[in-house]
């Protein structure tokens, strides 16, 4: 008797997926105090014989609140404008690209008029001033000019306590640094000049800190950028050569050095370095003396050619005791962080899965011919972070 033995050929196709970090540009957050800080408000009266005049002559630069108001004191109509400059603005550097600037102002529960008054038909406009004044001196009758582009209105209160936060104000910022020599800050006024409406915030003299001025940016330096605002990592993914052999691990120094500057890393650590020895994302605030905190993202991959996933092209499920199961082959030195493998069949249905790089087999799917399966694997190695694509041969002997 003659005996017959059909081959037919599986199919399994399996793709490994590595999730990719995009990494956003540097982060500059600006909270002004009473040291480095500049603000005030100017005030007119229409009369300047009532108790509160004598004001187009008085400097409001030292109170813990800012006010931007069309209103009646002591019968007198009048109306404040607030000032307010972010000075480290003028520290980043040439050429680099704002992607958003975001302002957050918060109610003032001390302010002489109490509430925001007049919501929500208070809404007031952010100008860009361009001339000069001084926040020890400036009053109503030298007050600073400002320019009419790319203006941003605040919509009006809701509340008599609203805090206003993330203020989109990117386009003024981007005229601010493309015109730094007449640049010199903000000023926040009324959009209505008729009583009764105003908007209280506080300023940075005010003494909880939480309610200061805030202005967070994000940017981008150019490659020559030099000095504290240029981005504290040059590359936003640093590859780290790895050893194939017996030889010690490396390590990556992470630097974040800037003068008299203090430190928060992803880690909680508080040095100026940080040593790191694994595949991660890592970030660090760099707090610097001027009032302002940088936050700067990197991603380091220590990759080694030699410890990366092998997969057979072919095994034979017929209980034989000879290549019946399948599995990943992982070089001996590697460590291994995470590690998932998914299989399904053609119609999108789970038939196996494994938590650790072990083998298994084909059980009772073994019997079906023509059998097409799709094979998932997603891991993370100290060492090695690569795409592994290829085809294997399941072969059912009949």
């Amino acid at each position: 008797m003659i005996e017959t033995r059909m081959t037919k050929n599986w199919i399994i196709t399996f793709i490994i997926i590595i999730p990719i970090v995009l990494q956003a540009q540097m982060t500059l957050t600006i909270i002004p105090d009473s040291t480095c800080g500049k603000d005030a408000f100017v005030w007119f009266l229409q009369s300047q014989q009532t108790a509160n005049g004598p004001t187009d002559t008085t400097n409001y630069g030292n109170l813990t609140y800012l006010t931007a108001a069309e209103s009646t004191w002591s019968s007198a109509n009048g109306r404040r404008y607030v000032l307010i400059d972010f000075t480290e603005l003028q520290e980043i550097p040439v050429g680099a690209t704002i992607e958003d600037a975001r302002l957050s102002l918060f109610y003032a529960p001390n302010s002489d008029l109490n509430t925001h008054r007049g919501g929500p038909n208070n809404a007031a406009i952010i100008s860009r001033i361009i001339s000069n004044w001084d926040e020890a001196a400036v009053t109503w009758n030298t007050r600073p000019a400002f320019s009419g582009q790319n203006e941003v209105l605040i919509a009006g209160s809701t509340s008599g306590t609203q805090n206003y936060t993330d203020i989109n104000i990117t386009a003024l910022v981007r005229d601010y640094l493309n015109d730094l020599p007449n640049s010199k800050g903000f000023l926040i006024r009324m959009e209505t000049d008729q009583p009764d409406r105003s908007l209280n915030f506080a300023s940075s003299d005010h003494p909880n800190p939480t309610l200061r001025p805030r202005l967070v940016l994000r940017y981008s330096a150019p490659e020559n950028a030099a000095g504290d605002y240029q981005e504290i990592f040059d590359m936003r993914v640093d590859t780290v050569p790895a050893p194939c052999d017996e030889m010690a691990f490396p390590t990556k120094t992470l630097d974040a050095q800037r003068f008299g500057a203090d430190y928060i890393w992803s880690d909680g650590s508080g040095a100026s370095t940080l040593v790191v020895d694994r595949t991660g994302t890592y970030w660090v605030d760099v707090i610097l003396p001027d009032c302002s905190t940088l936050t700067d993202t990197i991603t380091v991959i220590f990759d080694a050619e030699c410890c990366r996933f092998q997969m057979p092209n072919a095994f034979t499920p017929n209980n034989d005791n000879k290549n019946d199961t399948f599995a990943p082959v992982k070089p001996n030195n590697c460590m291994i962080m995470e590690y998932e493998i998914l299989v399904y069949n053609r119609w999108g249905k789970k038939y196996s899965r494994a938590k650790t790089p072990t083998a298994f087999g084909m059980g009772a799917m073994a019997t079906r011919i023509y059998l097409r399966m799709y094979m998932f694997i997603g891991f993370n190695i100290k060492q090695s972070i690569k795409i592994i694509a290829n085809l294997v041969n399941l072969i059912k002997v009949m």
